[in-house]
């Protein structure tokens, strides 16, 4: 055997024999339990809320870390209550998680979850937009349904016409282009389109 052989095989022992040695240090390490925190928060406001009493952001945090077994069913209706009036990390906090429990709604929490989306929408169409396409396409589709089922709602016992939605919408669409509003439009058409009587 050469030199350079034994230096190799040498070299690769002490390779697998420091990183044996750094996974056994690691999973020594590992009896501390440590929670991965995927939030735009920072991990003391993330801990914070979840250790702390029950409140919309504690609810919608439950639900993104896929706990909504903990979560009451009367407050998974008032997730969407707050959206209007929070920033834009909670804003898309709230719409993922009423995203994650769409299509498990009942006909009552689709009535008021969809009139706050609904509302939402109309207000701020161009946020609305920007954060539904950081969604799933299932999640997407899901959301407009409850607007499709306002929108509906809206035309057959409200009696407003989808000019007057689509007006509303324009008024509210700050720093929007043209291209924009036609996109908020074919929405709107499409939303109403979605359920047929």
């Amino acid at each position: 055997m050469t030199s350079f052989r034994k230096i190799l095989l040498l070299s690769i022992l002490i390779l697998i024999i420091f990183w044996c040695l750094k996974a056994l240090f690691f999973s020594m390490e590992s009896n501390n339990e440590y929670e991965v925190v995927s939030s735009e928060l920072n991990g003391d406001s993330y801990k914070e809320i979840l250790d702390g009493e029950t409140s919309i952001k504690k609810n919608t945090l439950l639900i993104l870390n896929e706990r909504e077994q903990e979560v009451n069913l009367l407050d998974r209706k008032t997730i969407l209550d707050s959206i209007s009036n929070s920033d834009s990390i909670w804003q898309m906090n709230y719409l993922k998680a009423t995203a994650r429990l769409c299509n498990d709604l009942n006909q009552n929490e689709e009535q008021h979850i969809g009139f706050n989306l609904f509302d939402y929408f109309l207000h701020n169409p161009n946020k609305y937009f920007n954060q539904i396409s950081r969604l799933s396409i299932d999640e997407s589709d899901c959301l407009l349904y409850l607007i499709s089922i306002q929108i509906k709602s809206n035309i057959n016992e409200e009696g407003i016409s989808l000019k007057a939605i689509k007006n509303l919408t324009y008024m509210n669409c700050e720093s929007c282009n043209q291209d924009q509003i036609l996109e908020v439009y074919k929405y709107i058409d499409l939303a109403e389109k979605l359920i047929e009587e």
